[in-house]
């Protein structure tokens, strides 16, 4: 895995997530207070089970 550039301009944010909460009929917490800076050169995957809510 190559590092990610951290020459100017390459920490800018692209994508920006702050206190993000998912919960299902308002009762199971399934995410609590995330934050999350997704910058330029980065990659983000995301992975689970089939059904499991991964595009919710």
């Amino acid at each position: 895995m190559s590092d990610v550039d951290t020459s100017a301009g390459a920490n800018d944010v692209l994508v920006s997530f702050r206190g993000v909460q998912k919960s299902y009929d308002g009762e199971a917490l399934i995410v609590k207070d995330l934050n999350l800076d997704i910058r330029k050169g980065e990659f983000l995957t995301l992975l689970g089970p089939s059904g499991s809510g991964k595009t919710t």
